[in-house]
């Protein structure tokens, strides 16, 4: 309902940052909320830049380490459709 919508962005990078001003910088447990958001939304690069964040403020998150292990390996396998592709060398 309209009643509901919290926001109407132009992107997913807008409303990205509409969900992140909405959480205090140094607050670990609300950046992970957040960086698990943008994995769920295809906004892979946010997510990896919010999981290292939450590493800087809690070196101890196994969550943020795996997040960040996972969100690199997917970004290197699969990068993102704007960035050109790797192709192997000519022989």
């Amino acid at each position: 309902p309209k009643g509901e919508v919290q926001f109407v962005g132009d992107s997913r990078d807008a409303i990205y940052k509409f969900v992140l001003a909405r959480v205090k910088p140094a607050d670990a447990a609300a950046r992970l909320q957040v960086a698990r958001w943008c994995m769920f939304v295809g906004l892979r690069e946010q997510a990896l830049a919010e999981a290292r964040e939450v590493q800087k403020l809690d070196p101890k998150s196994a969550t943020a380490a795996d997040m960040i292990r996972s969100l690199e390996l997917s970004l290197k396998q699969f990068p993102p459709a704007d960035e050109p592709k790797m192709s192997a060398p000519p022989q």
